[in-house]
């Protein structure tokens, strides 16, 4: 007799042969706030937490049917929870996925049949390499809990707020620069000139000695070939160049050598958002991140004469 009853649990919550859409539908009525509604933390969350943002914790509801468990798996390394009566969940900023969302999977009591349910949040973490630390491979995330896109007529700007306390300021230049798109790879059956290739550079074995990584750094020469190896993670289509004092801590741009690449919408797997990433700023060798307000500005072509 359980059996059964534990088979019609499903069937009492879901139209017969329901589709994901309607599961998901249904599924809503029993959390608080709904899947597909904002969710946020408080700011008090965020100030115990200010020493490991990514711990920082909010809060929702889940209230299932009389009678009727619902089982939450939220990650193949943590272990399935079932809830059967009104019990707060909580979740953290190292839950959200690059898009800042919280995703839940959901199953009725001994029906095998998953339904996933997502939650939007405001929130997006930029990964970062500090000054000076590029070579030990040390970096950093740091979840953003606020951008603001400011034009005062004169300089368009975006301020970045971070759950550790600080403000990243982008600077975008008068008139933004497209960058070309690369050129189509070659017909890979054109055979190329090997021997021509391989042909040794005249006075080969009188090769200078090299610098020691001392001396590239007085001449200023190790700093310049470890920025022309930096590969940039943001597609070059619809995407934009500037110099990277547009990235800054200081609030106010720097005389920076290095580079920053953004686009105003299109972020991989978070289309609403812009994506901006910079190599060499006055307080970061590389910093990357989705950025959700840069979509208040378009973009701004130079005049053509």
């Amino acid at each position: 007799m359980n059996w059964v009853l534990a088979l019609t649990a499903s069937q009492l919550i879901f139209p017969s042969n329901a589709t994901l859409e309607q599961r998901q539908a249904v599924l809503k009525k029993f959390f608080s706030p709904r899947p597909d509604e904002m969710l946020t933390v408080t700011n008090r969350a965020m100030a115990v937490e200010r020493r490991d943002p990514l711990l920082v914790k909010g809060e929702l509801w889940i209230n299932p049917p009389p009678g009727t468990c619902l089982i939450v798996r939220r990650d193949v390394e943590q272990k399935d929870r079932t809830y059967c009566k009104k019990t707060p969940i909580t979740w953290d900023i190292f839950d959200l996925d690059s898009s800042g969302r919280l995703h839940f999977n959901i199953l009725v009591e001994n029906d095998p049949e998953i339904t996933w349910v997502t939650w939007p949040t405001p929130y997006r973490v930029a990964n970062y390499v500090p000054l000076g630390a590029m070579e030990s491979g040390e970096n950093f995330n740091i979840p953003i809990h606020k951008c603001e896109a400011v034009d005062d007529g004169v300089m368009r700007k975006i301020i970045l707020h971070t759950m550790d306390n600080r403000r990243w300021y982008i600077f975008l230049p008068e008139y933004d620069t497209p960058m070309k798109v690369s050129e189509p790879l070659p017909n890979l059956h054109v055979q190329s000139d090997v021997k021509k290739e391989e042909k040794p550079a005249e006075n080969a074995g009188e090769k200078k000695p090299a610098k020691s990584v001392l001396g590239q750094l007085l001449s200023g020469e190790y700093k310049k070939a470890q920025k022309q190896d930096f590969i940039f993670r943001v597609n070059r289509r619809n995407a934009y160049e500037m110099s990277s004092s547009g990235f800054s801590e200081t609030s106010s741009p720097q005389g920076m050598r290095g580079k920053c690449r953004y686009s105003f919408s299109g972020a991989p797997g978070d289309p609403q958002s812009g994506v901006i990433e910079c190599y060499d700023t006055d307080t970061f060798d590389t910093i990357y991140t989705h950025v959700t307000c840069f979509s208040e500005f378009k973009p701004k072509l130079k005049p053509k004469k």
